[in-house]
């Protein structure tokens, strides 16, 4: 997926409150998985509501598979993460849950509420070619939502939090000794250095994929 920017509508609101798990990174998460992970935030123009991301849904294509549908766990309804297997995916949907006003005459529409956003068809989508590790990106929510018409939203990519910082974060619900736990620890090691590589060469990092 070359472009992380999209244009759809937004589901109706639902009037009910999302609940959050509390995720873990464990031994159980087989060896031969790719864990993807990333960041979405959503702006709040003027507070009109106050949303945070509740998880997305990634779509098997290659191979095909009998089970294509994995959803992602989420942290502080910010920063998520997912097992796959190796393969090509899109990205179908992915929701947010909180509270929005909609005032309309002399009355507030508003409420919690869960919102779906769907995501079109994207010709690239994501290929995890091997087991490791994937960062997908760090993205902003800009929703544009109207009363009683078609609302609509962009997904725009941003440059913090940095796949350093989502790392550090990711180590923190870890289990310590695990196997994963060595594979972002030697991620986070690489990226650092690339850092310090780059921060005195003046040099752009160059973006990379899966990492074992």
């Amino acid at each position: 997926m070359k472009h992380m920017r999209y244009l759809a509508v937004l589901a109706a609101l639902i009037s009910v409150w999302g609940c959050a798990s509390d995720p873990r990174i464990t031994e159980s998460a087989g060896r031969d998985k790719v864990l993807v992970y990333g960041f979405m935030d959503i702006e709040q123009n003027n507070e009109p509501y106050k949303l945070w991301i509740d998880g997305l849904t990634f779509r098997k294509v290659e191979p095909p598979s009998d089970t294509p549908y994995f959803h992602s766990d989420w942290i502080l309804g910010t920063l998520f993460f997912t097992f796959v297997e190796p393969g090509f995916y899109r990205l179908e949907k992915f929701s947010s849950y909180g509270y929005i006003s909609m005032p309309f005459l002399f009355m507030d529409f508003g409420g919690r509420a869960i919102i779906n956003y769907k995501i079109p068809v994207q010709g690239n989508g994501f290929k995890f070619e091997k087991p490791g590790v994937y960062y997908m990106g760090t993205f902003k929510v800009i929703n544009d939502m109207k009363f009683l018409e078609e609302s609509s939203f962009e997904l725009k990519r941003i440059y913090y939090p940095s796949e350093e910082d989502l790392i550090v974060r990711l180590l923190e619900i870890t289990d310590k000794g695990c196997y994963w736990e060595g594979v972002l620890k030697k991620r986070l090691a690489q990226l650092r250095q690339w850092r310090k590589y780059y921060d005195k060469n003046k040099t752009p990092v160059k973006n990379t994929t899966a990492h074992k």
